[in-house]
């Protein structure tokens, strides 16, 4: 009863809303509003939606009877890119929902979702996001209304009980990841960095885009401003930098930052399912290595967890050096081992939000009472959760 009439209020809220940018929806049979799906959201750019191209592919790697609902915008109308994302997400056995020249704004995406699935699985968000700003929906004007807790509230009973969510933007982790999981009742995966776009090599790793993407792309027969997903369908994903967030101010040696995504629980969550939410949050990201048997294998899951540590070193031998330290640091307790160039490591307590000082928009400082050791609490988590899952998702 308390569910119908929260949904009846979610409509009222909602209202006329126009209809979406364009939504798209992967099911192996017919669509249904009760089964197990995925949502993700790209905001405006190519790049951003090549990135959901390969998280679908992962969701469809590790969860195979489970739906997908893509929610992205829509090039100009005059744009050269005008149909990529159709043409791409239908190559992908993905059917176009909705399209329509529109924003993509907070009740429209509320609407999609509410109409589409009563059963979230996990939701993913990418592209641009502002520490007090929140995350592009559709872009700058139109971000999602993260401090509008009615609002948000109104997703929160169509999440399952196993439901999360992974926030794919630059410094999500500090207001945005704590705000959500509040109001949706979910581990939230947040960022405390900025996340840079990497792309798959010839060697197998993914690798900072800069002078050398071009040659990357042209020997994968893929153009790296396209959009399009790589032969292998592993093209370009967004991972948190080994560095403090990029601006000027954050040259200073207090500048604290996370090089992971870390799973933020708000204290109406149980520790258990937090746990395996951080797990299963790593399991399905994109990496070189092999999430089926980091499912099966705690040995092989804990090099998946180094990796995400280390991912944003830009070649695999940097990856190497700094696995190796990461390794080093766990056993002797010397954080000061890690290969990062500057700033320190944010100290978070645990599952749960982290304590911080900000001293301006772009810097971000330890609080002085906090003392928590990150790293080591970050790997205890995982592998908690990797236990509680028991090898299924």
């Amino acid at each position: 009863m308390f569910r119908s009439v929260l949904m009846a209020t979610a409509f009222m809220m909602i209202g006329s809303a126009s209809q979406a940018a364009l939504v798209a929806g992967y099911a192996k049979g017919a669509w249904s509003k009760t089964a197990e799906t995925h949502v993700i959201v790209a905001s405006k750019g190519l790049a951003f939606v090549s990135v959901a191209y390969n998280q679908a592919q992962i969701i469809k790697e590790m969860y195979p009877d489970h739906q997908i609902l893509m929610i992205t915008t829509l090039p100009a109308a005059d744009s050269s890119s005008r149909n990529a994302k159709q043409r791409e997400l239908k190559k992908q056995d993905f059917s176009i929902i909705e399209e329509k020249d529109s924003p993509l704004t907070n009740k429209t995406f509320i609407r999609i979702v509410s109409e589409n699935t009563s059963n979230i699985r996990s939701l993913d968000m990418i592209g641009h996001n502002g520490v007090e700003l929140g995350p592009w929906l559709e872009d700058t004007v139109n971000r999602l209304e993260y401090k509008n807790a009615q609002l948000m509230g109104v997703l929160k009973p169509l999440f399952s009980s196993k439901g999360f969510a992974r926030l794919q933007g630059c410094n999500t982790g500090w207001n945005v990841a704590p705000a959500l999981s509040k109001a949706w009742g979910v581990p939230v995966l947040g960022s405390f960095t900025s996340t840079s776009m990497y792309f798959l090599s010839k060697s197998g790793t993914y690798e900072l885009m800069g002078e050398e993407s071009e040659a990357q792309a042209k020997a994968l027969q893929v153009d790296p401003t396209s959009g399009m997903s790589c032969p292998e369908k592993m093209c370009q994903i967004l991972i948190p930098e080994s560095s403090p967030y990029h601006f000027h101010v954050h040259r200073s040696p207090k500048a604290a930052w996370l090089p992971y995504r870390k799973a933020i629980c708000d204290a109406s969550i149980a520790d258990a399912r937090c746990e395996k939410a951080w797990a299963e949050g790593i399991l399905t990201s994109a990496s070189p290595l092999s999430r089926k048997k980091a499912l099966k294998d705690k040995a092989a899951f804990k090099q998946l967890v180094e990796y995400t540590v280390c991912a944003s070193h830009t070649s695999l031998a940097a990856q190497q050096v700094c696995v190796r330290s990461v390794r080093k640091a766990q056993e002797q307790n010397l954080m000061s081992t890690l290969p990062y160039r500057s700033g320190e490591m944010l100290n978070c307590s645990g599952l749960r939000s982290c304590q911080f000082v900000q001293d301006s928009i772009d810097l971000r400082k330890n609080a002085v009472s906090s003392s928590e050791s990150s790293l080591k609490l970050y790997f205890e988590h995982a592998l908690r959760g990797f236990d509680l899952l028991g090898g299924t998702l």
